[in-house]
Parts: structure tokens; sequence; C-alpha cells
């Protein structure tokens, strides 16, 4: 459990870190205050337990990355941000999840399962996206919504296949 709060912190570390040298140059005080402010309720929020909070620190945190980008802050830290903001939200979530289970060891195998994935997945992410702030693409509002769409229910498909049950691909005795 241990490795997984110390996961949580590292990332939150990450994207704060990120975050504020993504507002530096612009020298606003205020704005790093906030991040700072928003990053540390965070990581007090899943000390003490208080997850409902976690949703809304992110949700903050979106809010910041899009305010970062309205005053045309790079968007080579605000990637990094999102990323490792996201893979601590998920963390959070995670450890909300696994709460309610004794320590044993079949928990400690399902923490590293669930930390090699989400490393897995947070570095394809990571790599997208610093790929993807490198090109530039006048979109109309239209199709980045629809190419939105169509990318939120593909992940949606990727994560469904990837929390089945591979057991449950084995045909029983009676289907055969």
């Amino acid at each position: 459990m241990k490795t997984l709060l110390y996961s949580f912190y590292a990332c939150l570390a990450l994207a704060m870190t990120t975050m504020v040298t993504a507002f530096l140059p612009i020298s606003s005080w205020i704005s790093i205050g906030i991040v700072v402010l928003i990053g540390l309720s965070w990581a007090f929020a899943v000390r003490l337990s208080w997850y409902r909070f976690c949703g809304w620190a992110f949700f903050i945190w979106i809010l910041l990355s899009i305010a970062a980008i309205w005053l045309g802050r790079p968007g080579f830290w605000l990637v990094i941000s999102i990323t490792a903001a996201l893979a601590a939200f998920d963390l959070s979530e995670f450890i909300t999840r696994i709460g309610q289970y004794e320590a044993d060891e079949r928990l400690e195998v399902m923490i590293f399962n669930h930390l090699k994935y989400l490393g897995v997945v947070a570095a394809v992410a990571l790599l997208l996206g610093l790929l993807a702030s490198l090109a530039e693409m006048r979109l109309t509002f239209g199709l980045a919504l629809l190419l939105g769409c169509l990318l939120f229910l593909g992940f949606s498909r990727i994560v469904q296949f990837l929390r089945r049950d591979p057991e449950d691909d084995i045909p029983s005795e009676a289907e055969r």
C-alpha cells in the first residue's frame, strides 16, 4: 500500500512541478499559488481519505490547464502535467477501491499489476501527447468535437478490453 501512496505522491509532484514550470515565465504568483494549493489539498485529501475531493481536484487541474493554454503557455509542459495528474487521479481512485481489502499477497500482486498497466498507459499517452504538441493542425470546433468523441469511444473500448476477465474467454464444459 505504501508503494501505491508513494506512486500517487510522485505523480502529483510531477504534475505540480510541470504546471508551475508552465506558469513560471509569466510570473503569475497567484496562478502558481493556486497550483500548489490544489496539489497540496489533493495530497491531504488522499491522506485523510476525503476521496470525493479528488475528482474535484482533477477537474480544477483540467481548468488550470485550459487557462494555461488560453494564456499561451507551451503545450509541452501541460501535456506532461495533465498526464501525471490523470495518473494521480487514477491512483487516488484505486486507493479508494482497495482500501476495503486486507493486506495480503494477492493485494500486492493487484497493486503491482495496476501500477504496471498505469505506467504503460501513461507512457503511451505522454508519447502521443508530445507528438501531437509538435504537429500543428487547423480544425473546426465541430471536427475537433467529433475526433474527441471518437477518441473517447476508442479508449473506452480499450479499457473495457483490458478490464475483462480472461477466464471468460475459456469456454466451459457446457458450452463445448
